[in-house]
């Protein structure tokens, strides 16, 4: 028969490896999610907002130079007046990257972000690609924008 002294000893155990699995459980699942650029999502939403508001020097500021739409703010309004310009539901980032990514990268001492990367936005008219540049002063820029197919 197993004593008091025991049975405390052999719950304790059995409740810190209950903690442990989970943890590793929760972490494992937490760096396998995929990183979303949120600061990305921030300057294209900032972006299309100010495009359907039709204040196009002020959306020409958040672009890259040069992107690929064109050199003045009038190249952008003649752009945007033919483009899907909803950007509320994220779909997917390319190229993807994980959290764990990020971590390694982190680790490494390396940028953790890719220079260059694809947001992909659904409507139930369209679908719309932005690619954005990220800087030398570590800012994202709208390099270019527009329907695709799906």
């Amino acid at each position: 028969m197993m004593s008091l002294k025991q049975k405390t000893k052999k719950t304790w155990l059995l409740s810190l490896l209950s903690f442990c699995v989970l943890s590793v459980s929760l972490a494992y699942a937490w760096l396998r999610q995929p990183y979303t650029y949120p600061a990305a999502q921030e300057v294209t939403h900032q972006f299309m907002q100010l495009l359907r508001q039709q204040h196009y020097a002020e959306a020409f500021n958040l672009m890259a130079k040069p992107n690929l739409i064109g050199d003045t703010p009038q190249a952008l309004a003649e752009r945007a007046q033919s483009e899907c310009l909803d950007d509320q539901n994220f779909m997917s980032a390319s190229p993807p990257q994980t959290r764990g990514n990020r971590l390694r990268r982190w680790f490494k001492n390396q940028p953790l972000d890719q220079t260059k990367i694809n947001l992909e936005f659904a409507h139930h008219t369209c679908l719309l690609g932005v690619q954005l540049l990220k800087n030398k002063q570590g800012e994202w820029r709208i390099l270019r924008f527009g329907l695709h197919a799906g």
